[in-house]
């Protein structure tokens, strides 16, 4: 059954984290699409693009870390509940291991930025005199 499980996690970790991309990128350029006009404020005002792509790639990382935290801190509590109630295994036998953890601190981030790197083009791409016009 370990084998089996093993198994399980090697195809449905990368599926979720495919899934999870997906999902981020698209509440990314969703978050650009209703930020248009304070993006064309922005940019009239003279900030650069480097000031909208810290805006938004900031957010994204932000999010994914608070985002691991979080899931992190669900996961372990889940895994030691359904552990000793539904398995039988002790607490003990329900250890984090470092190098996950780290990974998914470091990783999630890093993945979220990355979902929202061609939202965030988008936003840098947009004339302000065609956003302000419109409004």
């Amino acid at each position: 059954i370990q084998s089996l499980m093993g198994t399980l996690a090697w195809v449905i970790t990368p599926l979720v984290v495919l899934v999870s991309v997906v999902w981020v990128g698209l509440l990314a350029l969703a978050n650009v699409r209703e930020r248009r006009v304070e993006i064309g404020i922005l940019r009239a005002i003279g900030k650069g693009s480097g000031v909208i792509v810290t805006l938004f790639l900031g957010k994204a990382a932000l999010m994914g870390l608070l985002g691991a935290a979080v899931g992190l801190g669900v996961g372990m509590l889940g895994a030691r509940l359904v552990g000793t109630a539904a398995l039988g295994v002790g607490p003990e036998q329900v250890a984090a291991r470092p190098d996950v953890l780290l990974a998914a601190l470091c990783g999630a981030p890093i993945l979220a930025a990355l979902a929202s790197y061609l939202p965030t083009l988008s936003a840098v791409t947009q004339d302000p005199a065609v956003v302000l016009r419109d409004q």
